[in-house]
């Protein structure tokens, strides 16, 4: 089976960016905070895959997460959202620091 670009859209900036759905909206995502463990080793195996930075992927995922969770409070979405946008961006923080980030 091949892969099929279905409506891409031309983005220019850093390419760590993108990850973030990928790596993040895995299983019940929107209830469940993964451990740190489990974000950078997927990191791990993306950024080997793509040869981007592993600490950069993670600390845009943080970033990210911050985004979504104020989006969230933005639309009074506290309960099972924001909250836990905030606290898999503390675990995405977290992660960027075992993957060498500062």
């Amino acid at each position: 089976m091949r892969w099929v670009a279905i409506d891409p859209k031309a983005v220019i900036g850093d390419l760590a960016w993108d990850p973030w759905p990928l790596l993040t909206q895995v299983t019940d995502w929107t209830t469940v905070v993964p451990p740190t463990s489990a974000l950078a080793e997927r990191t791990r195996l993306l950024a080997d895959l793509t040869g981007l930075d592993g600490a950069r992927i993670a600390a845009w995922s943080t970033a990210r997460g911050v985004q979504s969770a104020l989006w969230a409070a933005d639309r009074n979405l506290w309960m099972g959202r924001a909250d836990g946008d905030l606290e898999r961006s503390h675990a995405w923080a977290t992660a960027a620091t075992l993957l060498g980030g500062d």
